[in-house]
């Protein structure tokens, strides 16, 4: 059963950190959602909200590996998908 939360968790975490392309690149936050964004402010809190993706699969992909942590990494990621 672990085996299979850790696949399941190192597969949703890389899914999330590819959103860091996003922030990372030099290409707009709209290209990737496909909508325009033409005002800064909307731009800066698409970039956040593709770094706060990038977090979440970043601790998706700490708690796959540490057995005892996967319990609360996956609350933590179900918690945060009722915000």
């Amino acid at each position: 059963m672990r085996s299979l939360t850790s696949v399941i968790l190192v597969s949703l975490g890389a899914i999330h950190l590819l959103t860091l392309f996003g922030v990372l690149g030099s290409t707009r936050p709209s290209v990737r959602y496909g909508i325009p964004i033409n005002e800064l402010n909307a731009e800066i809190l698409t970039r956040h909200r593709l770094v706060l993706f990038g977090l979440l699969g970043a601790i998706r992909e700490h708690g796959a590996f540490k057995p005892p942590l996967q319990y609360p990494r996956t609350a933590i990621t179900v918690s945060s998908r009722r915000f």
